[in-house]
């Protein structure tokens, strides 16, 4: 009797096994007849690309149309373009490079035979875009070191910056390197997070390279509080960046530099009696008399302000690396942070980005303070422990 049971147990498990075996969920692409189809919208080198692929199961027309309607900073109407390709029966692919300025964009993409038939699910993006000149000097490479990571941190999609820099170099010799038709200067660029360089290029190069946002200007950190060296210099640089810049909407900013460190050997401290807090005020003074209200610049970048605050930090006088360059971490960070925060408006109590562990958060959160209160009060120390 016991093996009769057993032996009806057994048969019973493998008729089950059996029926579970024919009734088995095939695997999802073994029998997937769905088409391929997708659209992506991405930033690349600085540029908005479309990419898409699809299989033509739907239509026999001769060619496809990839329409695209940008909608630049809220525009009431949009820009559309509009590129044809050859179709084929199964699978096609296109690429389109948007290279289109503005500081917010809606895009929107659809796909169509020339029959009507559409061959993709239409997509839609929004992207903010950041992209930023400065004509400078080491002063600007210190500023614009972080400034790549913060915004991207910030949420921003399109980072473009360029630095045409110079050592040392002034107002009137940015000028003079101009109108001379020099090329002195190593253009640094950032699309990706990294740094690229171009050596003997001229501010001619940079300025038109890309529909800016925006183009800084500053005076050589010794010169910084000298109110006497501005003009004419400045004035004529502004209209230089105006006849040539590529969007006609790009504003010109001013980067207010720092006081040296109270210990700095730089050559040029003693025009300030070797006092970091006479500099400090020539260099608002300065500022206050050449710029502040100067109807061609939107507004200061007060990176100077934003030192001289975290000084008076648990940071102390070590913001900057040699007694006049910033230090590598945090003393580039503040002013990059200073720099975005201006710009962009937008707070800056969320960011949570640190290159590389330079710093750790408390130190970033004194930063922050020290932004933020530079910004709120550009020509006044308001930071105190």
């Amino acid at each position: 009797m016991k093996k009769i049971l057993l032996f009806t147990l057994a048969l019973l498990s493998a008729l089950v096994f059996a029926s579970c075996a024919q009734t088995k969920t095939p695997a999802s692409n073994e029998h997937d007849t769905t088409p391929k189809q997708s659209i992506e919208l991405v930033c690349e080198d600085g540029k908005i690309i479309v990419k898409g692929v699809f299989d033509n199961t739907a239509s026999d027309a001769q060619k496809y149309t990839v329409n695209c309607a940008v909608v630049r900073n809220n525009a009431e109407k949009p820009l559309n373009i509009s590129k044809s390709f050859d179709l084929v029966q199964g699978e096609n692919s296109f690429e389109i490079k948007l290279n289109i300025g503005a500081k917010e964009q809606n895009v929107s993409v659809s796909v169509t035979a020339d029959d009507g038939t559409e061959l993709c699910s239409p997509c839609e993006k929004s992207f903010k875009s950041l992209r930023l000149l400065s004509i400078g000097n080491s002063f600007s490479v210190d500023a614009q070191e972080h400034l790549y990571g913060i915004a991207k941190d910030m949420g921003f999609d399109n980072v473009v910056l360029g630095n045409l820099y110079v050592g040392g170099c002034s107002l009137q010799g940015h000028y003079n390197y101009f109108i001379n038709e020099r090329n002195p200067y190593t253009y640094y660029k950032n699309t990706t997070g990294e740094w690229t360089e171009k050596a003997e290029t001229s501010m001619l190069e940079g300025i038109v390279d890309e529909d800016w946002d925006y183009i800084t200007l500053q005076q050589a950190s010794g010169l910084s509080g000298d109110s006497d060296s501005f003009e004419p210099y400045l004035e004529k640089l502004i209209n230089v960046i105006k006849l040539n810049r590529t969007n006609p909407n790009a504003e010109i900013l001013w980067h207010m530099t720092w006081a040296y460190a109270s210990d700095s050997t730089h050559q040029d401290f003693p025009k300030y009696n070797n006092d970091q807090n006479l500099m400090y005020d020539s260099i608002v003074g300065a500022v206050k008399k050449n710029i502040d209200g100067n109807a061609d610049i939107l507004y200061v970048l007060p990176a100077g302000t934003a030192i001289q605050n975290a000084r008076n930090t648990s940071l102390g006088d070590t913001l900057c690396r040699d007694g006049f360059h910033l230090e590598l971490g945090y003393g580039r960070y503040l002013a990059g942070l200073t720099w975005i925060h201006k710009i962009t408006g937008q707070p800056i109590d969320d960011v949570i980005y640190i290159p590389d562990g330079a710093f750790n958060e408390d130190t970033l959160e004194i930063l922050k303070k020290c932004a933020k209160d530079a910004v709120n009060n550009p020509f006044e120390v308001t930071v105190d422990g």
